[in-house]
């Protein structure tokens, strides 16, 4: 067995094993099986807590969110309720996506429908600013390090708990606070939506420190590309169930936001009355739980006593808010443009017309010169 199969099978956990940490799998009637899937499993895992997300955001103070606008995370106050995710057809559209062409291929042949950092944006609303999480200003020392974990709350060097920044983040702050009570709420937040949905860990109930650079000084939080970093981390859980399945081993695990790849898609193709119009701010805010449950269930069908899901046609692009129907706007529009000017310049330097008085003597006159006839 190569090496990276078997690095990959000493990764895998279990529905059990999940279900012992924590976990909360879905059941066989709770979520569809993806088309062409032999697995016989009827359970799917993943650390996405949006439930979590959006009972702390219910909690926030007027101020709190405040606090939460001035870093850009905004869009994260407008996550409707979502109960439960089906994951089924998460890890159906993670097989149908291209990592190294940045689109998802429903069936064979199928148009792609391309994504980019920028409508992860779109969809949830985080900052996508200039600066790169992993670039070289985010470099950061133990003595940061150290000085964060303190600020959030985590004063033992065991402890990368999500619960504990819950009950940090439920912590009073006002305006009569201090900046450093303010700037550790703003950490803390950061860390808590990080680890509970955007790029959460395979450990439950833990967190990563790998982009804590970007977070050292609270006033910079919003100028980072966090769209970036956690569409990249997506990308790596793509290529890691890929991984699995080709060396036969059943991914029953989802990681990273593959909530991103439910709502893009189905704001990216045709669902008839199920459609929502693409004038409102981040996507997201209009897919809760049941609204996902009704779209979903379009694209699905019984095969042989099995759901599977169905490939529906994309939206036409000139409807669309997404980056990829804006470049084929772009593209449109500058198509048109050169054909109204290719058009016009025909028209304007054309040197020879039909003259209907001699057309039975077969004359033709010259349109600029008649007058010399």
């Amino acid at each position: 067995m190569e090496e990276g199969e078997q690095q990959v099978r000493r990764q895998i956990q279990t529905p059990a094993t999940m279900e012992r940490d924590g976990e909360q799998a879905v059941d066989e009637g709770e979520a569809a099986a993806p088309s062409g899937s032999t697995s016989r499993s009827t359970k799917h895992t993943s650390r996405i807590a949006i439930q979590k997300v959006t009972e702390v955001i219910a909690a926030l103070s007027d101020y709190k969110r405040f606090l939460v606008e001035e870093i850009g995370f905004e869009g994260v106050l407008r996550i409707p309720m979502i109960q439960k995710i089906n994951l089924k057809f998460s890890k159906f559209l993670m097989t149908k996506v291209d990592v190294k062409e940045h689109c998802i291929i429903l069936r064979d042949g199928g148009t792609p429908i391309t994504f980019y950092p920028e409508d992860f944006h779109k969809v949830f609303g985080i900052p996508c600013g200039q600066r790169d999480i992993h670039g070289k200003d985010v470099d950061i020392t133990s003595e940061a390090i150290e000085f964060i974990r303190n600020s959030i709350g985590w004063t033992e060097k065991s402890d990368r708990s999500l619960s504990s920044l819950e009950v940090f983040i439920g912590k009073e702050i006002n305006e009569l606070s201090s900046r450093l009570e303010k700037d550790s709420f703003k950490m803390a937040f950061v860390v808590f939506v990080m680890g509970s949905l955007f790029a959460p860990c395979t450990k439950h109930d833990h967190s990563t420190i790998y982009y804590w650079g970007a977070i050292k000084d609270a006033e910079n939080i919003s100028l980072f590309n966090w769209c970036k970093y956690s569409f990249n981390f997506l990308l790596e859980a793509v290529c890691k169930l890929k991984l699995e399945t080709d060396a036969n081993i059943t991914p029953n695990h989802l990681s990273g936001c593959h909530l991103f790849f439910q709502v893009f898609l189905l704001d990216n193709v045709e669902l008839g009355m199920m459609n929502l119009k693409q004038t409102t701010m981040p996507r997201l805010q209009l897919f809760d739980g049941e609204t996902l449950k009704r779209m979903i269930l379009v694209c699905s069908a019984r095969k042989l006593g099995r759901t599977i899901f169905i490939a529906p046609e994309p939206r036409h692009w000139n409807a669309m808010c997404y980056t990829w129907h804006n470049w084929m706007n772009e593209k449109h529009g500058k198509k048109k443009a050169m054909e109204h000017k290719a058009e016009g310049s025909a028209n304007q330097y054309a040197l020879v017309s039909h003259n209907p008085e001699t057309a039975r003597r077969g004359e033709y006159t010259n349109a600029d010169t008649s007058n010399l006839a």
